[in-house]
């Protein structure tokens, strides 16, 4: 499996991060981020929101100060680019109005 970092951006409230990846399916990397996700016991699994990719998840977490996150995500093609997948990072502090 190939990783490569697409984009890093974000402030203390909202941050997103993408990927490329290569050498997998989409649904064995969503399957692998979800794992990876639940797996510390910190996140919790939360239903989609509607309107979302069929291959996204979403979470939410309380950080040191009790303060609630949400995360979700996302597996999808990357434009142009035959068999390489994207996946998209979202995390936001509850009422910030960010993901």
């Amino acid at each position: 499996m190939d990783v490569d970092t697409l984009l890093t951006q974000g402030d203390r409230n909202r941050w997103e991060k993408q990927w490329s990846v290569s050498g997998r399916s989409a649904g064995a990397l969503f399957d692998a981020v979800n794992a990876a996700l639940i797996k510390p016991g910190k996140w919790s699994w939360q239903p989609v929101p509607a309107g979302a990719a069929s291959l996204t998840s979403a979470w939410t977490f309380r950080d040191e100060s009790g303060g609630l996150w949400n995360a979700t995500a996302a597996v999808g093609t990357l434009a142009g680019q035959l068999g390489t997948l994207k996946l998209t990072m979202i995390v936001s502090r509850a009422g910030s109005g960010g993901g």
